[in-house]
């Protein structure tokens, strides 16, 4: 048979059709194992759905400004924070091994010996001021309360060794001092009186330790003038919902201009310390007379009224018909103190 007679044979028409049908079976099996696979014939949708949303550029423009301010609030307040390094030295008793008998029954005699114990621990602080060479870091009065050794660490990893100005527990406020010929940056002192629930707030500080020394956190102030602080405390506070751990104390609390409106100082917590949203600042404003009293004398004297002043609850404002006015309470007034030749009583 020729080869155009072949070509038009029926049985090659039939094997033409089968192997049309074979190769186009494939290829629908083939299509449809790919469409099956997980996440397989959806990658092509998603990525033609993605490619085709457009950020509004007025939006864009908006967040990446703020962006951009928070960026530099960081720029400007980062180097006048310092790491404050402490170490507490204690001398304790340790009595002699007596878990030996030989020892114990037939060993010399022995007496307790003093032994020197060392811990370290680790705050947050800002550089605030400058003269002859000294310079002065404002810090919580509990970071370095019992410390035997005070090393203040800068951001570029400058260590100086500090000494204690003075400091003011009932503020729980402290002034350390170094002394250097290097450079460094004074932090921006804000005014705290202008403090809004609201306003952007920006802690700065070193949480849980130098692992992440030098943290930035972000939110809002969520309250001021709260009170209730440890020990007696008796500033009035800025809440905020910025994270702050331990080892931020003594750090600042800066604005969205970059300036300091308070000193990030305890935190409320139900989960062994960690933030959960809750922390409290001192305004700097309450800081401002300490910081010079300390410096030029040392001391911080206060005055004394001789009255002891209580929050009335809402019972005692009912029963004293005062419901609806705001003050603090006179609980007790010392006889011929200032209060009380000034008219002062109790009940007032």
């Amino acid at each position: 048979m020729n080869p155009e007679k072949k070509l038009s044979s029926r049985s090659f028409l039939i094997f033409n059709l089968v192997l049309i049908g074979i190769i186009f079976g494939f290829s629908l099996a083939f299509l449809s194992f790919s469409c099956s696979t997980p996440g397989g014939g959806n990658i092509a949708r998603a990525q033609a759905s993605q490619s085709s949303v457009v950020i509004p550029q007025d939006a864009l423009a908006i967040a990446e400004g703020l962006q951009n301010a928070f960026n530099a609030v960081a720029e400007k307040a980062l180097p006048s924070v310092v790491e404050v390094k402490t170490v507490v030295i204690q001398r304790r008793q340790s009595s002699p091994n007596l878990d030996n008998p030989w020892e114990f029954f037939f060993g010399p005699p022995r007496q307790d010996q003093d032994r020197e114990f060392r811990s370290q621990a680790m705050g947050s602080g800002i550089i605030i001021r400058q003269e002859s060479g000294t310079y002065y870091i404002l810090t919580n009065n509990h970071v370095i309360e019992e410390a035997s050794e005070i090393v203040i660490a800068t951001r570029d990893g400058n260590e100086y060794t500090a000494e204690v100005v003075g400091r003011d527990a009932r503020r729980d406020l402290a002034i350390l001092s170094i002394r250097t010929n290097d450079h460094l940056i004074l932090a921006d002192l804000g005014d705290s009186d202008t403090a809004k629930v609201g306003d952007w707030a920006i802690a700065i500080g070193n949480p849980l330790g130098e692992q992440f020394n030098f943290s930035v956190t972000i939110g809002t102030i969520s309250a001021v003038g709260r009170t209730g602080g440890p020990g007696g405390n008796i500033n009035d506070f800025i809440q905020t919902d910025a994270s702050i751990n331990r080892g931020n104390s003594g750090g600042p609390l800066v604005n969205i201009r970059g300036e300091v409106i308070g000193i990030n100082t305890w935190i409320a917590s139900t989960t062994g310390g960690g933030n959960v949203g809750l922390g409290f600042a001192i305004p700097i404003n309450n800081a401002t007379r300490v910081i010079d009293d300390i410096i030029s004398s040392g001391s911080v004297s206060d005055g004394w009224l001789g009255v002891s002043l209580i929050d009335p609850t809402r019972e005692v404002m009912e029963a004293l018909s005062l419901t609806g006015n705001r003050g603090a309470l006179a609980a007790q007034v010392l006889l011929d103190s200032p209060a009380y030749r000034g008219g002062i009583r109790a009940g007032d």
